[in-house]
């Protein structure tokens, strides 16, 4: 009596294996991608929340018409301390953008070029009325990935 198995066992384990394989290859890759976009979100509600906290105890730097916008970059939040300097994670400082891409330079394919790694951007502050009712006007917050 023989132990073992055979080549045939074997390679319909294989193939079970690729099967399963190439369904869960989409659907982790998926879970990945909304779970980085979900963390990005928090991130700039957070980076928000900060911009309002800071507006708040700096009012006079508020806009005062419809027409003025003002904008706080997240290195003057930190500065100001209403964001933290440092990520949960590492030394690093600035807060870590968790949808960043890492590309390769053409000409030399060893190189690459870190884009977007951080949130360095800022949050657009407006002042917005009701066209219907004037009495009716609040501040906005838009995080924008440049003050300028």
């Amino acid at each position: 009596m023989k132990k073992g198995f055979t080549l045939v066992e074997l390679l319909i384990v294989i193939a079970i294996l690729g099967i399963v394989a190439v369904i869960a290859f989409p659907t982790i890759t998926n879970i990945i991608r909304e779970s980085r976009e979900s963390a990005y979100k928090e991130q700039e509600r957070l980076i928000i929340a900060a911009a309002r906290n800071y507006m708040t105890n700096n009012s006079l730097e508020l806009p005062k018409t419809t027409t003025e916008i003002k904008c706080k970059t997240v290195t003057e939040l930190q500065n100001s301390g209403f964001l933290s300097n440092k990520t949960a994670t590492s030394s690093e400082t600035g807060i870590l953008n968790p949808v960043y891409n890492r590309t390769k330079e053409y000409k030399d394919p060893s190189i690459f070029i870190e884009t977007g790694r951080y949130f360095d951007g800022g949050v657009k502050v407006t002042y917005k009325c009701d066209v219907d009712d004037a009495s009716l006007c609040k501040y906005t917050y838009v995080y924008v990935d440049s003050c300028s």
